[in-house]
């Protein structure tokens, strides 16, 4: 039985994703063992205490903080490796984890994961996306963290593709699903007030790859006339930026708010409810956002996704919504034909098969958990 689990995510980063992924981990958890104790590290414990308001497990900080300098310099997680053996597991509660974007952060999870090997505590990753992984030092750091687990547990069939290609000889590799997929579970919708207005939720995102001012412009151009086709196409009435992550994406969204001719607003957010509310007031979502898309399967609002990277393809394949994707290219190019074609697909979704589909995910990851404990 576990008794004591070390979270260890992206928390306290600014995503919201990652913040929703270690409070629905610590909720799964804890519906398997109520009495399980443990510790959430985050690299920002009061962003994430704040953002659900402190229940459950205890956050605690990666780093130590120096109030004169900007940035963190003293790496806290190695000075505390030693009280780090008390714990049964140590869990990646999701998210996407390995992947290009950065070689340096790939090397830094493998020493951490090395130190908890030495001390024998095992690691678990629980509903992660792995790749793409399209360079070859990126593969071998990759294929190395992964050999270290106990147990790596994969949201989807990509991540199990590239996740065999790396490590074929670990034997713990095992298809899961998001573990945002329960968020429904532990935590609900509010109550959709009826209303004439025909409102849209936009959730844009910065990517990373591309993070420069000719590639912000362009994506505010693009998004500015996407929302004005479909401002006429579904007679939309108000649009409401949500942005999931709380320094990038939101800058975005207040960048395309201002290019816009609609009734707009961009929602200012500081805890999960504030997140959940627009989201169940809405008629129709629209999000490059990977948890954004699968927040709105399970508020159940039919929802445009623009596939920037191939996890967003993958995951809206898994739901049987390839038809209801954008690609980046007809996104950028502003391609009104392939635009449109999503958008009756859209309109015509009634999104009956997504309450099974969702089951059968929360079932498998489930008997995965269990047989964790």
């Amino acid at each position: 039985m576990i008794n004591k689990a070390l979270l260890m995510g992206a928390s306290g980063k600014g995503n919201y994703g990652d913040e929703l992924l270690a409070w629905t981990t610590v909720n799964l958890l804890k519906s398997v063992n109520p009495d399980i104790e443990g510790i959430v590290l985050s690299y920002n414990p009061i962003i994430s205490g704040d953002f659900f308001l402190h229940e459950h497990f205890e956050y605690a900080s990666y780093y130590h903080y120096f109030p004169s300098l900007k940035y963190p310099r003293s790496f806290l997680f190695f000075r505390s490796i030693k009280k780090f053996k008390e714990y049964d597991v140590a869990i990646f509660p999701g998210g996407g984890f390995l992947y290009d974007y950065s070689l340096s952060a790939l090397l830094s999870w493998y020493r951490r994961f090395l130190a908890l090997n030495k001390i024998k505590v095992p690691i678990v990753l629980l509903g992660v996306g792995i790749g793409p992984l399209r360079t070859s030092m990126s593969r071998f750091l990759a294929g190395k963290i992964l050999n270290l687990c106990k147990l790596v547990i994969v949201r989807d069939k990509m991540s199990y593709d590239v996740s065999k290609a790396v490590s074929p000889h670990s034997p713990g590799i095992q298809l899961g699903a998001d573990l945002n997929i329960f968020f429904s579970r532990f935590a609900e919708f509010a109550v959709e007030k009826k209303s004439k207005s025909k409102r849209c939720v936009v959730m844009p995102r910065v990517w990373p790859y591309q993070y420069t001012r000719k590639y912000v412009d362009s994506t505010v151009q693009s998004f500015a006339k996407l929302i004005s086709i479909a401002r006429d196409y579904f007679s939309l009435d108000s649009v409401e930026f949500v942005p999931m992550h709380r320094f990038d994406d939101a800058a975005l969204c207040q960048k395309i708010s201002s290019k816009i001719f609609v009734n707009n607003a961009v929602y200012k957010i500081r805890n999960f409810k504030d997140l959940l509310s627009p989201l169940s007031m809405t008629n129709m979502v629209i999000a490059m956002r990977y948890h954004g898309l699968l927040l709105s399967l399970l508020a159940h609002k039919p929802m445009v996704a623009i596939a920037y990277d191939e996890k967003i393809t993958s995951l809206m394949n898994e739901f049987n919504r390839k038809e209801n994707t954008i690609s980046w290219d007809d996104f950028n190019n502003l391609n009104e034909e392939a635009i449109i074609k999503c958008f009756e697909t859209v309109r015509k979704d009634k999104l009956k098969d997504v309450p099974d589909l969702i089951a059968e995910k929360q079932n498998r990851m489930m008997a995965h958990v269990k047989e964790l404990f």
